[in-house]
């Protein structure tokens, strides 16, 4: 894994992660018998990455204005136990956004923020069915695209 962040001029910040796993069973037999050595761990991508970027400026003696944006990316993985019940997920990519204002002694923080704000479609479970639906294409998708402001306030000397 490899991480890197790096002030390029003052108040912008740019940060970035690489992550590869070659992850897979050495010896390893399950209870029915089933031999899994040399097969990929399940659900564990190849490869992630993420980059971001930040900048905050004083826009006046007492205000400070930040605005951030990140991406988070993976590669597509395998669940299941075996290579004959894994099913396959698709690597995907999502970004996120926050812009606002904080007074300089950091006390306060008024900020409107953005989660997946390009609404990217993902999928982030998958199995073959279940006791119910065998057999059934069973997928759990990511969150949407949310939004929202939030209001921080710190008490005390903390």
């Amino acid at each position: 894994e490899l991480v890197l962040a790096a002030v390029l001029v003052k108040g912008l910040e740019l940060r970035s992660s690489f992550g590869y796993a070659s992850a897979e069973f050495v010896e390893f037999t399950t209870i029915s018998g089933q031999d899994l050595s040399g097969r990929k761990l399940s659900g564990i991508p190849e490869w992630n990455a993420s980059v971001g970027v930040s900048y905050a400026r004083r826009f006046t003696d007492n205000l400070v204005w930040f605005a951030d944006i990140s991406a988070d990316i993976r590669d597509d993985r395998l669940l299941g136990e075996s290579d004959a019940t894994a099913v396959s997920i698709d690597g995907y990519s999502v970004a996120d956004a926050r812009v606002g204002i904080t007074g300089a002694n950091d006390r306060w923080e008024l900020s409107l923020w953005g989660t997946n704000i390009f609404n990217e479609l993902y999928v982030t479970a998958r199995s073959n069915g279940n006791a119910f639906y065998p057999g059934a294409d069973v997928v759990a998708f990511g969150p949407p695209a949310m939004f929202g402001a939030t209001f921080r306030y710190k008490f005390g000397n903390r």
